[in-house]
């Protein structure tokens, strides 16, 4: 019986390896797309000195005339030179919001990639085979017990009485009356 159980429990442990090492499923492929963003930097200048230039010129000028027609005329040309400055300010504001928004698109497209990649990633889990191999191992290592049980010796019967003994304690005293006062 002994070698019946080693040549039983040798089968179900080469049979439990085997299924360890060969029904192992195939890891799954996962493609994702790489997703980079490219945003173009702005360049904010100073006009400090364009504005300076044009105040300075406005009091020289001012300082050399006379009377109110050319102070007028000299009031024109700072205004002029000022508003180019502010001309020119808004035209790179411009420019960098367009910047700001082509980097925002392109931030948008690029997360709406990596969600499409997210996607099917998952999607690609999903279909991922099973791995089988924790169920049909537990079901070898109850095979493994009944093997053991069943192959087991049958033990000698428990020694001594199993019914209770006849001999029984002896009966406790009956209670006396309690005295009287």
């Amino acid at each position: 019986m002994r070698t019946l159980r080693v040549v039983l429990l040798s089968i179900i442990g080469v049979a439990a390896v085997a299924i360890t090492l060969l029904m192992a499923p195939a890891p799954p492929t996962i493609s994702v797309a790489k997703v980079s963003v490219t945003v173009p930097p702005i360049n904010a200048s100073s006009y400090a000195s364009d504005i300076q230039t044009a105040l300075s010129n406005g009091e020289a000028n001012n300082s050399n005339a006379e009377g109110a027609p050319q102070q007028t005329v000299v009031n024109g040309w700072t205004a002029r030179d000022l508003l180019a400055v502010i001309g020119a300010q808004l035209d790179e504001q411009n420019a960098s919001v367009a910047k700001t928004q082509d980097g925002l698109a392109a931030v948008a497209e690029a997360v709406s990639q990596a969600s499409a990649a997210q996607t099917s990633a998952v999607s690609q889990l999903a279909a991922a085979p099973i791995d089988r191999r924790p169920a049909l191992l537990l079901m070898l290592a109850v095979l493994a017990i009944v093997v053991i049980g069943a192959t087991l010796p049958a033990g000698p019967a428990p020694a001594g009485p199993t019914a209770p003994t006849a001999a029984a304690a002896p009966p406790l005293p009956a209670p006396s009356a309690p005295p009287i006062l």
